[in-house]
């Protein structure tokens, strides 16, 4: 989608992770992109999940790469996802900050809700039945998974909330109601603001109530 200033942003499509790990090394988003381009220096800037598509910023340059990721680290990126939930919730068009503790148990995959845990921040709107609007403003692992599924209404095909049925890298065939539409940040070099939209809102539909 777009190439400059020591980044690339793509596309990512759903069921491929963005980094390696463990048992994926090369059917990654990042290890395709360096053996494509032919540049082991390109280094995912943040993840998305394995589940969810959309926008995805890797760094080109070894200049580059600790301009961006302390963008992401520092919460200075603005973030939009779309969801489809499988329930309707208590929301309205207008946006609404909902803060929750999240704990992360190391050894399992679910993330809890727990008054112990670290607060995550986001802000939520209703853009159409069961289709939602969200923006993380703190980077919690399956933060906006976790906090559709404690309000009541899951992501339609959450393989792990509310219920966790197992690390299945074989099933290709439900895909993560998830989105990463919108990537707002700095260049490198000219600190100019860019901002980058999914070619996915163009579709008609995507999963609103008329699909």
């Amino acid at each position: 989608m777009y190439e400059g200033h020591g980044l690339l942003v793509v596309d990512k499509p759903p069921f491929l992770p963005s980094t390696p790990n463990g048992r994926l090394v090369r059917n990654t988003v990042q290890t395709r992109i360096r053996v494509q381009r032919g540049n082991d220096d390109i280094v995912a800037a943040h993840r998305l999940d394995r589940l969810t598509s959309g926008l995805l910023a890797l760094s080109t340059l070894p200049e580059s790469r600790g301009f961006y990721q302390q963008q992401f680290a520092q919460r200075h990126v603005r973030k939009r996802y779309r969801a489809q939930v499988s329930a309707p919730l208590d929301l309205s068009e207008k946006w609404r900050t909902i803060v929750l503790p999240m704990l992360k148990v190391k050894g399992e995959r679910q993330v809890r809700v727990d008054k112990r845990g670290k607060p995550t921040v986001t802000r939520a709107r209703l853009i159409d039945e069961r289709l939602l609007e969200l923006e993380p403003h703190t980077g919690h692992t399956h933060q906006l998974r976790v906090l559709c599924a404690h309000l009541g209404a899951p992501i339609v095909g959450d393989d792990t909330y509310p219920v966790d049925v197992g690390l299945q890298l074989d099933n290709y065939s439900t895909e993560l109601k998830l989105c990463a539409t919108e990537l707002e940040l700095r260049l490198w070099r000219s600190g100019e603001l860019a901002m980058w939209s999914s070619p996915r809102l163009a579709e008609a539909g995507f999963w609103g109530s008329a699909e």
